[in-house]
């Protein structure tokens, strides 16, 4: 999804991965980076909390931002 990919870009400044994807979602302890899976994290969120824009819930418990800067974007 693009929220993954604007993730990945910003770690890459914009250039191409220079380490698998999926081998950086694997735990430090496998030789990963442990960086969590958005789309796996969004969606099991969704089942728990049985709410739709859940990662909007969770941003306006926690830090006070205008959530319209993030309309533009799929999640």
């Amino acid at each position: 999804m693009r929220i993954n990919k604007l993730l990945f870009e910003f770690v890459w400044n914009a250039k191409p991965d220079k380490v698998k994807r999926s081998s950086m979602e694997l735990p430090k302890e496998r030789g990963g980076v442990s960086v969590p899976d958005i789309v796996l994290t969004d969606q099991a969120l969704q089942r728990i909390m049985g709410a739709e824009n859940t990662w909007n819930i969770m941003i306006q418990n926690k830090i006070p931002v205008n959530l319209n800067l993030f309309l533009e974007y799929e999640f």
